[in-house]
């Protein structure tokens, strides 16, 4: 599931709408549809044909991807990439994610842990610990938002 499996927008409204939500994942369909001065039932309608799915499944979809591509990037603790890429709570992420891969995220990973081609391996044991012992231990919350590349 990566932003080149989505499908394309033909409609300029639709386009706008895709890069809005690429901007911020977390806006509702009654708030683009605000912006836009837009009924938000057409909007909705409108999205779905173009789509092929709702503005939720779509914002969802941006989110299950930044989720993977965090791992991908940082590793680490399912809940702080679930809560990076926008999901509200864990337990959201977690519903989310079963509906759309039929199991739990820590199940899915295992499986791509084994498989070389994606982009998500096991941190070998004592990485952290032997090569960066003398380094404080940083949280994305201490690193100020204009540094940050997510």
């Amino acid at each position: 599931l990566g932003s080149d499996k989505l499908p394309r927008a033909r409609h300029p409204i639709i386009r706008a709408v895709v890069n809005r939500l690429a901007q911020e994942p977390s806006l509702s369909c009654t708030a683009l549809a605000g912006e836009l001065e837009l009924s938000s039932s057409w909007l909705a309608r409108t999205f779905k044909r173009e789509m092929k799915r709702s503005i939720v499944e779509y914002r969802n979809d941006l989110r299950i991807a930044a989720f993977m591509d965090r791992l991908a990037v940082r590793g680490g603790n399912l809940r702080e990439a679930a809560l990076d890429a926008g999901f509200g709570s864990y337990a959201q992420f977690h519903r989310v994610f079963r509906a759309r891969y039929g199991r739990s995220a820590s199940a899915h990973l295992k499986t791509l842990q084994n498989d070389p081609q994606s982009g998500i391996h096991k941190r070998p044991s004592g990485f952290a610990e032997a090569e960066h012992s003398d380094l404080p231990d940083l949280k994305l919350r201490d690193i100020p938002r204009e540094f940050r590349t997510a």
